[in-house]
């Protein structure tokens, strides 16, 4: 737990792939906002890129499954 607390202290200040300002003091901002944690080095997302990220997921996904179906 102290290891995550410590973490915090890490946070950007900005989105890690647009670069839009994140405030920690606006409580939207803290809810809406993504933050991504591996091997100690901290990423935080703004829901916009998030949204993105899912979008291109999801095209992926059905262009698998296309793929697998007419291999079917």
């Amino acid at each position: 737990m102290s290891n995550q607390v410590s973490l915090f202290g890490k946070l950007p200040q900005s989105c890690s792939a647009c670069d839009k300002e994140f405030d920690k003091k606006n409580k939207e901002m803290v809810q809406s906002w993504n933050v991504l944690v591996k091997q100690e080095v901290v990423r935080l997302f703004c829901p916009d890129c998030i949204g993105k990220t899912r979008e291109v997921i999801d095209e992926c996904e059905k262009t698998i499954a296309d793929i697998t179906e007419k291999d079917t």
